[in-house]
């Protein structure tokens, strides 16, 4: 659908398992296009209470939408959200908001020319996974996470102080081109992991740190960084470029590793590759290992600052190459162990030097062990262990965390679907029921609840008719430690009296015969005594004698039988045959003339069961075509007999699954020969002869058509 509205055009507030979907929402120039706002709380209540107390909207998801905005505050706002998901959506001029959340992720969204950031996280946040974003030409920082700091206590002092920390935050496989400030703008984290994102072109520097411990910078590639510096550009803010670099430690950022990113300067465009300032405090412990730097810069290619105990490793045009293992304690203080051999900080061990394959991690003195970084294959295993096979390049990387107890680094819970289909009607009978079956990709169990009671009972994947009407069934998966809840999948199944139906009447005034409104409803736009709901199902307009594939049976009884009105499929089904000639002429038996189905010379049977087809006159509502209500509506062959003339007839026979089979006949009984004649005699006895005038009078008779 496509929605514009001069305010919010979507808000959703207090609610949970909510799906937006597949739409084109055109917003306003200052308010959100779409709000997710979270759970309602009293007045004076802080919002920061509800993500320290985990009392948030959960579930919810924003997927695929297109969404035009030139406002440059949030234009698509997930805010105190659990357990959610934003993906898939394109975004024109605007920004997406992620405020104050806990588990939740935001992928593959791409944002042309947002008017401010490309994606803001609010903090505090927690277990904040934002990746493979595509962020092109934003006016301030393509990703910046950073402190919620206009929430006050009485006396006007902010809530939340400089020296919180939100951690979990994983910031993975997001490109980001042309940023007007710095690409990545990381403030206030601990234990989180910025990796494998594509960087080129930002005014300021790519990555960039501020008030954060223990963060894990590896894999990202970094392509010209520091624009306005190189003098290719004109700053839009009042900020020194002196320390621009391809990553940049600002102030108070401790115990952290920068490793293994790819640093691209082409023609003197970087000051630096990597930097952390020497002239403020706080940076301390910082280790900068194993990254490529290409090209020339204006400066030093890594300055890891002249106190505070950071270290650099190897770095300067490093490459991976044969099948080395490389070690590294990614984030906090410890030790990864495998034989005799230990490495506390960036180790490279030829793998063929190995005795075993299995590595532990042990933490250090106030240390817990968090789990692994990497190789995948050990993420989320939740123990000290991985095992590795032989003859791979691999990363291994451990985790710890002054966190206790220990909080493994486990997979984010997985999307799964439900597969759910089901027969559009069915046939009211007494006792009857019928099966359906649901699935989820993730294999789990799917359960199915019938809306409506009344109408039908589901159990163990059979539905138990109860009356006809429509039974909507619900698929539900509510997900496990490993799956996240699917969305819901509904499903309408149309139960029709079929027996019922020839005698159908609108016995309300509705418009609608009464049997079809018990089923489908009374809702006849057209007003063609046709409801909405089943020419939905017909996929076209339809009336209650329409017959689309002429095979003789009208569109409404097909659709109700679970036929295809489109195709005739007489034959496929085993409907009823039936035959009679088109034109027959008969004698008179009197005034009044009875004849047999023989006489009539028609004929019916069903899978080789002769039946006795019933006669209506086609005349009046039943002249054109034979209607679903036919009984109702057509007038039967008189049984006290038929005057001489011509007749016409719809011949109908029906079989117990509603199919049917139809023949229309054209009769002319004959009029009684009325005879006179004039007698002249002449000549003599024994030779004369006798001439005599004959005069018939009565029906005409063409006796090419009948003999």
């Amino acid at each position: 659908q496509t929605l514009t509205c001069p305010w919010t055009a979507i808000v959703s507030g207090g609610r949970s398992n909510i799906t937006l979907k597949d739409s084109i929402v055109y917003g306003s120039d200052s308010m959100f296009a779409i709000f997710f706002a979270g759970p309602e709380h009293a007045a004076g209540q802080e919002p920061l209470d509800l993500v320290e107390n985990n009392q948030l909207d959960e579930n919810n998801r924003v997927l695929n939408n297109e969404i035009y905005s030139n406002a440059t505050g949030d234009v698509l706002s997930f805010s105190l959200q659990k357990n959610g998901l934003v993906s898939g959506n394109t975004l024109h001029g605007g920004l997406i908001a992620v405020f104050l959340d806990r588990d939740v992720v935001v992928e593959n969204n791409t944002l042309n020319d947002p008017n401010s950031f490309g994606i803001f996280l609010s903090l505090p946040s927690y277990n904040v996974t934002i990746r493979n974003n595509v962020i092109n030409n934003s006016v301030s920082s393509g990703i910046k996470v950073a402190l919620q700091v206009d929430h006050n206590d009485a006396d006007g002092n902010s809530l939340t102080l400089p020296t919180h920390r939100s951690k979990d935050i994983n910031i993975t496989g997001n490109t980001i081109t042309n940023a007007r400030n710095n690409a990545l703008e990381i403030n206030n984290l601990v234990d989180s992991a910025i990796t494998h994102n594509t960087i080129n072109t930002p005014d300021f520097s790519g990555i960039y740190a501020f008030r954060t411990e223990r963060l894990y910078v590896a894999h990202n590639t970094i392509t010209d960084a520091g624009m306005v510096a190189a003098g290719r550009r004109t700053s839009q803010y009042d900020w020194s470029t002196i320390w621009d670099s391809g990553i940049y430690f600002d102030q108070y950022v401790a115990d952290s590793l920068v490793s293994s990113n790819t640093i691209k300067s082409n023609g003197h465009e970087m000051q630096r590759g990597i930097a952390i300032n020497p002239h403020w405090p706080g940076n301390t412990g910082n280790r900068i290992s194993w990254n490529r730097l290409l090209g020339d810069y204006l400066y030093e290619t890594v300055h890891s600052g002249a106190t505070g105990n950071n270290t650099e490793n190897d770095n300067f045009l490093v490459e991976r190459t044969g099948q080395d293992l490389w070690l590294e304690v990614g984030i906090g203080q410890g030790k990864i162990t495998t034989g005799g051999l230990e490495c506390s900080s960036s180790c490279q061990v030829p793998s063929n030097t190995l005795e075993a394959h299995t590595f532990t991690a042990k933490p250090a003195d106030g240390y817990y062990f968090a789990g692994w970084i990497s190789p995948a294959s050990c993420v989320g295993n939740g123990t000290t262990g991985c095992a590795v096979s032989n003859n791979n390049a691999l990363d291994v990387v451990a985790w710890f965390t002054t966190t206790a107890p220990a909080v493994p680094l486990v997979p984010l819970k997985v999307d799964q679907e439900i597969s759910f289909t089901a027969p559009a009607t069915q046939t009211y009978s007494v006792n009857g029921s019928f099966e359906i079956a649901a699935t989820s990709t993730s294999n789990l169990p799917v359960t199915l609840s019938s809306d409506d009671t009344a109408v039908c009972t589901v159990a163990e994947g059979v539905v138990s008719i109860i009356s006809a009407g429509r039974c909507d069934i619900t698929a539900t998966q509510l997900g496990d430690e490993n799956y996240l809840a699917a969305t819901d999948v509904n499903e309408s199944i149309y139960i029709t009296n079929l027996s019922g139906l020839s005698l159908d009447t609108d016995t309300n005034n509705s418009g609608v015969g009464s049997v079809l409104e018990q089923t489908f409803g009374s809702e006849d736009s057209d007003q063609d005594g046709i409801p909405n709901q089943l020419e939905n199902l017909a996929g076209q307009d339809i009336n209650s004698y329409t017959d689309t594939d002429n095979d003789g049976s009208p569109d409404v009884i097909e659709i109700i039988s679970g036929r295809d009105p489109l195709a005739n499929d007489n034959d496929a089904v085993g409907a009823p045959s039936i035959s009679a000639p088109a034109l027959k002429a008969l004698l008179p038996k009197g005034l009044l003339s009875i004849y047999s189905q023989a006489e009539f010379g028609v004929s019916a049977a069903d899978e080789g069961v002769d039946l006795t087809p019933q006669a209506y006159a086609a005349s009046g509502a039943c002249e054109d075509a034979v209607p679903y209500n036919y009984a109702a509506v057509c007038s039967p062959l008189a049984s006290a007999g038929l005057v001489a003339g011509t007749h016409k007839f719809w011949w109908l026979v029906t079989d117990n699954e509603g199919h049917w089979g139809v023949a229309k006949q054209q009769l002319v009984i004959l009029s009684e020969v009325g005879f006179s004649s004039d007698l002249l005699l002449s000549g003599e006895p024994s030779q004369g002869s006798v001439s005599t005038q004959l005069v018939l009078s009565g029906t005409s008779i063409n006796t090419e058509e009948f003999s």
